[in-house]
């Protein structure tokens, strides 16, 4: 998966670290989460996770995509990928993304969603864990 920063691509999942999808998804299965729905039928779709405000979201992620079996993206921001955690997250779908602004990121997305036939990307259209009072406006164009 190739980060996403000035001139940076993205490229769809085509595989994931089934070890920690499985982990997660026991763990949180173990304290009595449940996942309802079905599987989306689309090939392409962008899925949003809000409010974002802690870190626990992600691994509520991590759970509902093994339990759903589904390969997704998800956009983090890129100081996160220090150190090993920069492996974690990479096998579970994470993007490190430069949330600086100017860098052509929502045409990329667009430009990678256009060519790809498969794509799930998950994002918080607050682009934050801080409280916010509007959504960012990039996930309306992608």
């Amino acid at each position: 998966m190739a980060a996403i920063r000035s001139g940076g691509v993205i490229q769809p999942r085509r595989d994931h670290n089934g070890v920690m999808y499985s982990f997660v998804h026991r763990a949180y299965t173990a304290r009595g989460w449940t996942f309802e729905g079905q599987r989306p039928e689309a090939d392409k779709f962008l899925a949003l996770g809000a409010p974002h405000t802690s870190n626990w979201d992600f691994f509520a992620f991590v759970a509902a995509m093994a339990h759903f079996d589904l390969r997704a993206n998800v956009l983090i921001k890129d100081s996160a990928f220090v150190g090993p955690l920069g492996s974690v997250l990479r096998s579970v779908g994470g993007i490190p993304v430069d949330r600086s602004g100017g860098k052509g990121l929502v045409g990329r997305t667009i430009e990678a969603f256009d060519k790809a036939k498969e794509m799930i990307l998950v994002l918080a259209p607050e682009g934050t864990r801080s409280k916010a009072d509007h959504w960012r406006s990039g996930f309306h164009r992608i």
